[in-house]
């Protein structure tokens, strides 16, 4: 039994998960100061032919994840956006026609024949273009409208325009990614004009055909016939189709075709205008209005045989392209945005390697029911103001020294960071406990060793983060080398989801 995922339940799971992220309170998380493990080979993370472990997705890999855990940076609407890959229109590129029966349009095949769209970035608003016909070779003219339209340009393409691009500072486009809308225009608040000049430019419009089954026998000397049946959103379910009345008529391209040395007679290999017409001519008819569906019966010519072709026409939304370009798009991408700024004056930043988006994590009551911006999630003993530590320590090892003065062996978790925020006579040591530290028990009072530092350090109190452990839904996670902070430093983490 053959089965697929439409494009349709992928843009809806892509809706559904934007929905919960705003009914729930959803985090990136930020995490991992202790150095990844080496490679079977030997090889260590310093080293720049060192391979970052891919996750695996599984509980255990999970929980690792939120034992490593750092920070957390609330998700919130405005973070979230519709994004699509970016493709930069260039000339000598080829561009593939967008097709709405060809799965593929969206996708580069090759390096020199590109998806179906672009931006065009010489413009001030770097409007988006959608490509609904192809040249014979590649575009050399750039698409240059500003609003909602089409151009047929003389290297034989055709673009429609979509959007201009989406200049916020808060944004997921990046050089590899491009927000689209993901409401339309009615949502957006548009001006009815704006509404109606999207619909009447280009909405419920044919605009080309596709060959699904080329059938056999037909007359290459006289082509078959092709009558196109067209119901508008005026003509009610029950009646018959009407026939495309007006300038435009359709005819088949017909030859022999030879594959693997067998040749087939009377093949429909495409189709063209006649009489010449063009695009503009197809699309300037009267006729060609609020379709919603179409069709086109192909009969031989009289005194001619030929069957099993079947052409179907290529129709543009009922409101236009770029009504809602999310559904236009390949809308289930999804781009998580948020800027992540250091402003404390301690002088100990935390690298870290994991990027996650954590689903309803708990957090201290104190900080009441309503989900925080920020939560930090590392523990930390308090120790003397006047312990002297370089920022050496993040990521080392920590053991315990028990009275008596034995020491922990394995060590009980790793060193994060400094913060001098408590008062003149104390400050705090960040920590954190995974699996490869393991879980040992700290006591509540006592002294540690930090990776080689000799001296122990007193501490006289363990403390809870502001996010209680290991609590929450790992839905992502992104295994990197170490991102090094600084102070004043800030950070764009830019997670794109593909549902």
């Amino acid at each position: 039994m053959a089965a697929i995922i439409t494009e349709t339940f992928r843009r809806k799971m892509r809706d559904l998960l934007e929905q919960d992220m705003i009914a729930n309170p959803y985090y990136i998380g930020i995490g991992k100061s202790n150095s990844w493990e080496a490679n079977s080979s030997g090889t260590v993370e310093t080293a720049t032919t060192f391979n970052v472990p891919i996750p695996k997705g599984t509980p255990g890999d999970d929980l690792e994840t939120l034992n490593n855990l750092t920070s957390l940076l609330k998700i919130t609407e405005e973070n979230i956006s519709a994004a699509i890959p970016k493709v930069v229109w260039k000339s000598g590129n080829a561009y593939k026609a967008y097709n709405p029966h060809d799965e593929t349009c969206f996708y580069s095949d090759t390096n020199t024949l590109f998806p179906c769209y672009a931006i065009n970035e010489s413009l001030p608003t770097k409007p988006l273009f959608l490509c609904i016909k192809k040249g014979t070779g590649p575009s050399t003219e750039a698409p240059t409208l500003i609003s909602y339209g089409y151009q047929l340009k003389t290297d034989g393409y055709a673009w429609v325009y979509v959007q201009d691009y989406i200049n916020l500072d808060d944004t997921i486009n990046s050089s590899s990614f491009l927000q689209i809308h993901k409401q339309n225009l009615v949502e957006r608040g548009a001006e009815p004009s704006t509404i109606a000049s999207c619909k009447n430019t280009f909405g419920g419009k044919i605009y080309g055909f596709t060959v699904v089954n080329s059938g056999s026998g037909y007359s290459i000397s006289n082509p078959p016939n092709c009558y196109i049946s067209i119901r508008r959103t005026s003509t009610a379910p029950t009646s018959a189709p009407t026939t495309l009345q007006g300038t435009f008529k359709l005819k088949a391209i017909v030859q022999n075709v030879t594959v693997n040395g067998v040749t087939t007679n009377g093949v429909i290999t495409g189709w063209e205008y006649e009489n010449t017409q063009s695009l503009t001519t197809l699309l300037n008819d009267a006729a060609n209005s609020e379709i919603i569906s179409a069709s086109v019966e192909i009969r031989p010519a009289s005194g001619t045989g030929g069957s099993g072709a079947l052409i179907v026409p290529h129709i543009s939304p009922l409101n236009g392209f770029g009504y809602h370009p999310s559904k236009d798009f390949p809308g289930w991408y999804m781009g998580v945005y948020s800027k992540l700024e250091d402003d404390t004056d301690d002088t100990f930043f935390t690298p870290y390697r994991q990027i996650s988006i954590v689903r309803k994590p708990s957090w201290d009551p104190a900080l009441g029911l309503n989900a925080p911006p920020t939560l930090r999630a590392l523990r930390y003993f308090t120790i003397p103001q006047s312990t002297d530590i370089d920022t050496s320590i993040v990521g080392a090892p920590i053991r315990i020294v028990y009275s008596g003065g034995s020491v922990s062996n394995p060590i009980i978790g790793y060193a994060d960071l400094i913060y001098n925020d408590l008062d003149a006579n104390a400050k705090r040591l960040y920590f954190h406990q995974c699996y490869s530290s393991g879980f040992g028990h700290i006591p509540a009072t006592g002294a540690i060793l930090i990776g080689d530092i000799s001296s122990q350090i007193n501490y006289t109190s363990v403390n809870s983060g502001e996010y209680t452990m290991n609590t929450g839904e790992i839905i992502f996670t992104e295994n990197r080398k170490p991102i090094s902070r600084a102070p004043q430093q800030a950070e764009e983490l830019k997670i794109i989801i593909q549902l």
